[in-house]
C-alpha cells in the first residue's frame, strides 16, 4: 500500500460469498467469463478510479484492468473501454483473487501491468498508478477485496 494520507475505501461485490468468488465469473467450462458486480465508497477529489484483479498464487496474474472509470460501480460483466478481464482459472488447487479499487487525482502517467499475464509483484503496478505529471501521490484512496476460487476436475 502506497503511505501517505490516503482514504480506505469500502469495497463491495455480490460476486463474492463467504470469501469465495461465484463460478459466474470464472473462465471455466463452469463460468462464464465476465467480470464481478463492484461497488465502492466515492473519494473527495478523485477524477477517475482504476480496478485490478491479481492472482497473488499465480506469480501475481493480473486477471482484470480498469483504468480511467469514473463511477463507484461496475455490473456484473460490465467491460468499459480500454478495459480487459479474463477470469479465474486456476490450474489446480485453490488460488487468492485480490481486486484493489484505487482513488486517483489524476489520470497516471503509465497503464502498469501485464494483463492476463505473471507480473513481477503488485507493488509496481500500485507505484506506478501513483505518478501523474511526473509526480508522486496520485492515489487518493484504496480498498480491496480478497477472494478465493478453487479448481474443479470434471
Amino acid at each position: 500500500m502506497v503511505k501517505g494520507d490516503i482514504s480506505d475505501m469500502k469495497v463491495t461485490s455480490k460476486s463474492l460469498s463467504n470469501g469465495v468468488w461465484n463460478e459466474k465469473i470464472t473462465n471455466t467450462s463452469y463460468g462464464e467469463n465476465v467480470s464481478p458486480e463492484l461497488t465502492w465508497s466515492a473519494v473527495d477529489g478523485a477524477a477517475e478510479y482504476a480496478v485490478y484483479m491479481v492472482d497473488p498464487d499465480g506469480h501475481n496474474w493480473l486477471h482484470w484492468r480498469v483504468t480511467g472509470f469514473q463511477g463507484t460501480h461496475l455490473d456484473e460483466g460490465e467491460m468499459p473501454d480500454g478495459s480487459g478481464y479474463v477470469g479465474p482459472y486456476p490450474p489446480s488447487g485453490t488460488h487468492r483473487y485480490i481486486v484493489t479499487v484505487y482513488a486517483l487525482k489524476a489520470k497516471p502517467d503509465s497503464i502498469p501491468g501485464n494483463f492476463d499475464s505473471s507480473n513481477a509483484s503488485a507493488d509496481k503496478i500500485e507505484k506506478a498508478l501513483n505518478i501523474s505529471g511526473g509526480k508522486t501521490g496520485n492515489i487518493l484512496g484504496e480498498g480491496e477485496l480478497k477472494g478465493t476460487y478453487t479448481a474443479r476436475r470434471r
